[in-house]
């Protein structure tokens, strides 16, 4: 860290624009690092996805990376981030005189990543990139390189040119030039950027009117996951990866990466049971002891969302999950997680009593306030339907949604509440707030 001072001392006075390439690359890789190493994303406070938690991952590209190099800059100066190195080389970068002939594939690579990883990416700087990496090939890039460049574009719609001509490239390389880390990493990246490309299906059911008197199977997740489409370079190399998965064994993947490929398959083949096959062998030889509590969950939820319910050859690997879990403590665990879990667990039919009464034993203002809307709807939906809460528990759910105001939730967010509700035969204000947005919903259609 001294030496980092001095180095930023050095460089204050110095502007982006002078900064050579390799200057440039090295100060974007070493604020990506640094950034990546200083957050505890297992604990970070992003805006979760409704697709499981991957998000706070290790791998949760994109979150608070941007506040990590701040304080970094911190520790180096004077507190008042006054050398802010990564603004200056994003500036040389971006500097009219700047060509990105000069740069090598490596520092193309090394600097679309630290961009993704420091939350200073956008579209327009994705495209420029897309557009110099299709202009000087595929070829010209190390496997590595390939890799490391894709993160950049795991969230945004862009750079459909560079992943149509990644099938080819993968196609030649073969998977056997690949790492199992780069495997999950590519796995990953593809999955979400299948998840911003599908067709939403959030919002577009009616919210019921009458809704407590709904016998509907409806849960947040399944009904609210869109569609692929089939022709999407995305999708093709999702099935390469697919084909290398079920001819080889998975022992050499380690236990985070092994939790994102799963949890990437469940993304883009929600419907396919075959791809777990090859994983529940793999969990079967492992000790999921040494899994970290979100590998767990992030498997547990891939279950769910691909069996969509009880499974018995694979119910002896959920099981040991969830004792594994429940050995853990709940208390222990990050509530958005224990969402996930809870709804995962009713989902594959283990709906263990004592479990699900620690969990609402859980449950206050405190608690509840850290979830998204998704997932306090998904904890809802799961003890509602295992008839676990008492009515003072109820009654903090019913708060929490109206203090949220029910019209921030989507109808089908909304629908499950009221079969929540409905379940445990609940009477409060929350029915009389239901009707009146489903009332105020159709209305707002009919004018259309």
């Amino acid at each position: 860290m001294e030496v980092m001072q001095q180095v930023s001392v050095r460089l204050q006075n110095i502007q982006g624009e002078v900064l050579s390439p390799l200057d440039i690359s090295n100060i974007a890789w070493s604020f990506g690092n640094v950034g990546y190493q200083d957050v505890d994303c297992m604990s970070s406070k992003s805006k979760q996805s409704s697709l499981g938690h991957c998000e706070d991952s290790i791998q949760g590209y994109n979150t608070g990376f941007k506040r990590a190099g701040r304080d970094f800059e911190s520790r180096m100066g004077d507190g008042h981030h006054s050398s802010n190195l990564f603004d200056k080389a994003k500036k040389g970068l971006l500097h009219p005189s700047s060509q990105l002939s000069r740069y090598s594939p490596q520092s193309i690579s090394n600097i679309v990543w630290a961009l993704a990883k420091c939350n200073e990416i956008n579209d327009d700087i994705l495209q420029m990139f897309s557009d110099h990496v299709m202009k000087v090939g595929l070829s010209s890039f190390k496997v590595k390189d390939v890799c490391l460049l894709i993160h950049g574009y795991s969230n945004s719609n862009v750079g459909y040119e560079l992943f149509e001509a990644l099938v080819p490239w993968l196609q030649q390389i073969g998977l056997q030039q690949l790492t199992e880390d780069q495997i999950t990493s590519f796995s990953w990246v593809l999955a979400n950027r299948l998840r911003v490309r599908q067709v939403p299906n959030t919002g577009t059911k009616q919210l019921s009117q009458n809704s407590r008197y709904s016998h509907s199977s409806l849960d947040p997740l399944d009904e609210s996951f869109g569609q692929h489409k089939e022709d999407i370079a995305e999708l093709q190399l999702m099935m390469l990866i697919r084909t290398w998965v079920l001819s080889n064994p998975l022992k050499g993947f380690r236990s985070k990466d092994l939790s994102l490929l799963v949890w990437s398959f469940a993304v883009s083949f929600p419907m396919e049971k075959l791809i777990l096959f090859p994983v529940n062998e793999c969990l079967r030889s492992q000790d999921i002891s040494t899994f970290s509590t979100l590998s767990l969950v992030n498997i547990a939820w891939a279950y769910a969302h691909i069996l969509k319910g009880r499974d018995e050859y694979f119910v002896d690997t959920m099981k040991g999950i969830s004792q594994e879990i429940e050995r853990r403590g709940v208390h222990n665990i990050p509530s958005h997680q224990l969402s996930s879990f809870a709804w995962s667990c009713c989902k594959l039919g283990l709906r263990d009593e004592r479990l699900f009464q620690d969990i609402a034993c859980l449950l206050d203002a405190g608690f509840l306030q850290k979830l998204t809307n998704h997932s306090l709807i998904s904890l809802l939906w799961a003890l509602g339907i295992t008839d676990v809460m008492k009515h003072i528990q109820l009654t903090i759910f019913e708060q929490e949604i109206l203090k949220r105001q029910v019209r921030s939730f989507n109808a089908i967010e909304l629908n499950t509440a009221a079969l929540a509700f409905s379940r445990t035969r609940y009477q409060g204000r929350i029915w009389e707030e239901l009707d009146a947005e489903a009332i105020r919903r159709s209305r707002g259609k009919k004018g259309k």
